[in-house]
């Protein structure tokens, strides 16, 4: 120790040692990304790429908490909706669904929370803008 800078910090560090308290238990090792604790290299592998990435679930869409008539009638509407265009246009046609159904939320949300209101034509620009920001920045689907 060079200085009363570095004394002081030992004494403060010496202190902090001082309340831990040690037990006579032998120590062990937890894995806490297992149920169990004990680490496997599958567990290793997945906890890797945890938050990294997110791939959407649809059966957490298909097992929503809404009334009924709701639950009953989204599956179906869906696969219609997505099954009535040829094959190689399903893609574009789910992208063109999400992206409106993402829009008109958002613009239930401004107006509940914000209180502002969008025309219906300025909602379906916003849909417009971001399926082109998509197709740019992506490249696909191409919307036809």
């Amino acid at each position: 120790m060079n200085n009363a800078t570095e004394l002081a910090e030992f004494v403060r560090l010496w202190d902090l040692i001082q309340e831990i308290n040690f037990t006579d238990s032998p120590d062990e090792i937890v894995w806490r990304w297992t149920v169990d604790g004990v680490y496997t290299a599958k567990s290793a592998y997945k906890i890797q790429f945890k938050g990294s990435y997110y791939t959407f679930q649809a059966k957490t869409l298909w097992k929503a908490q809404v009334e009924g008539k709701h639950h009953f009638f989204l599956p179906g509407w869906w696969r219609l909706s997505v099954q009535a265009v040829r094959k190689e246009h399903r893609r574009a046609t789910a992208a063109i669904l999400i992206y409106t159904w993402w829009n008109i939320w958002n613009e239930r949300n401004r107006r509940i929370f914000q209180g502002i209101q969008a025309m219906p034509q300025a909602v379906f620009g916003f849909i417009e803008e971001e399926i082109s920001l998509r197709q740019r920045a992506c490249g696909a689907p191409v919307i036809p």
